[in-house]
């Protein structure tokens, strides 16, 4: 079951018969509050994920965590689950409609859990395969600290000063955007739009910049 599915039934209700710009802004705001619901769920399950981690992956685990968070499954039960034994039974929420879809879900948010703990290249393996995570690590050089094109551009700015808020670092970014990158503000609301199709929205620019702020905190 896809994300839009999941929530076709509200959007449907939001909408209604109109299409004015007071309905897309409700519209925008479900799904964003949809996918901070997701993004606080990651970081407490996993905390700040690895600059290395496949961003593949990172998109398949939101979708996951979306989709139980929308069934009425909360993030305690989720960090409470995947940090259990493994060798224990998991408890299906009451109400989960798939219970074996769901069983398959936790498992594989476990065993990204359990693979977090490894070295880079144990982790990988665990994570995509040994032949995927291969491809990857061909892919990304051998850079210990290899940032896509944004994470990389927010992490130089506050590099140079940690007391930068988002809105200055968006300032800056619009101003200067990485190559390949347009920062984007319109109906739609605010987002970078990259290439290949890639976006990145303001709630989750907001996230790289914690995410990189607590990072240079630690040295």
């Amino acid at each position: 079951m896809g994300v839009v599915s999941l929530w076709d039934s509200e959007v449907k209700r939001e909408l209604g018969t109109t299409t004015d710009m007071d309905t897309v802004s409700r519209i925008e705001a479900l799904l964003n509050r949809e996918e901070q619901e997701a993004e606080d769920a990651l970081l407490r399950i996993y905390g700040v994920l690895p600059s290395w981690f496949p961003e593949i992956v990172r998109v398949k685990v939101m979708t996951t965590l979306t989709e139980m968070l929308a069934e009425g499954v909360s993030i305690d039960f989720l960090v409470s689950e995947t940090r259990r034994d493994p060798s224990l039974e998991t408890q299906v929420p009451g109400v989960v409609r798939g219970p074996a879809s769901f069983l398959r879900a936790i498992h594989r948010l476990k065993a990204i859990a359990l693979a977090l703990k490894l070295d880079r290249d144990e982790a990988l393996k665990e994570i995509l395969g040994p032949l995927a995570a291969t491809g990857v690590k061909f892919t990304q050089g051998r850079k210990s600290n290899s940032f896509g094109p944004i994470r990389k551009a927010v992490r130089k700015l506050l590099t140079k000063n940690q007391k930068l808020t988002n809105d200055e670092i968006w300032e800056t970014l619009k101003k200067h955007p990485p190559k390949g990158w347009d920062v984007m503000e319109n109906r739609l609301g605010k987002y970078l739009s990259g290439p290949e199709g890639k976006e990145l929205k303001y709630r989750s620019f907001q996230n790289v910049c914690s995410s990189e702020r607590k990072k240079l905190k630690k040295g």
